[in-house]
């Protein structure tokens, strides 16, 4: 089974005054977790959402879902004080609610990334069954370089095999759990990117070329891309 953890506890303080955390702001008469969700949703292969909610909005979002009509295999838990702390708070609520297998993957998106292609979720979810860890990443298009401590160029990086990391990323369930163990809390607290708990311990993370459309909509600016994207989606 694919479990899907959809990450909503952002307060979204760098959006500015919008009264509601960033996911729940609507963009041409809907609201961003709603869009995501429907596009998640057009996935067969996706057999539950669990939602990590900011605990402040857990009874709002599902007064949202009620509105929509999304409650079907869709849950809601709380999310916690960080990124790691949210994801692991959902792997557990799937854990002791459902008791996956050892085949049994997890997939964590961005509530705030509503254009996200439809193969590139399709060849990520189905390429899941072959590798222990996917992450979606898109070319870089720039040369990356490092300096010295005078602020000399010290070395340059090619971009040829160099990404961007996004979302989403699937991960085998029973293998993160083994990983982490051999991890302190604290620096857990301090890991922004599952895939290095899975490089560290020696497992395959594949790569998934994703659209440069799946934007995350972090700032008053992404609103505008957002709407000017979803005008051409509906065209």
């Amino acid at each position: 089974m694919l479990y899907t953890l959809l990450l909503a506890g952002g307060k979204g303080t760098r959006m500015g005054n919008t009264g509601v955390p960033k996911q729940f702001i609507s963009i041409k008469g809907q609201p961003i977790i709603i869009r995501t969700l429907k596009k998640l949703l057009e996935q067969e292969k996706i057999d539950k959402i669990v939602i990590v909610c900011n605990k402040s909005y857990c009874v709002y979002l599902a007064d949202l879902l009620s509105e929509y009509e999304l409650n079907k295999n869709i849950y809601i838990t709380e999310g916690g004080d960080n990124r790691f702390d949210s994801i692991l708070g959902g792997i557990n609520f799937i854990n002791d609610n459902f008791h996956p297998g050892e085949s049994d993957s997890f997939m964590i998106h961005d509530s705030v990334r509503p254009f996200i292609d439809e193969m590139v979720l399709k060849n990520a979810i189905e390429s899941s069954e072959k590798y222990p860890a996917i992450s979606v990443a898109n070319p870089l298009a720039i040369n990356i370089i490092s300096s010295d401590d005078d602020g000399n160029i010290k070395k340059i990086f090619p971009r040829e095999k160099l990404y961007t990391d996004e979302s989403p990323q699937i991960f085998n369930i029973q293998i993160f759990m083994e990983c982490i163990k051999k991890y302190k809390a604290e620096e857990l607290a301090k890991i922004s990117d599952l895939s290095s708990i899975f490089v560290n311990n020696n497992h395959t993370v594949h790569i998934i070329e994703g659209n440069t459309d799946n934007i995350k909509i972090t700032t008053s600016k992404d609103i505008a891309i957002a709407e000017k994207l979803i005008t051409e989606e509906d065209e």
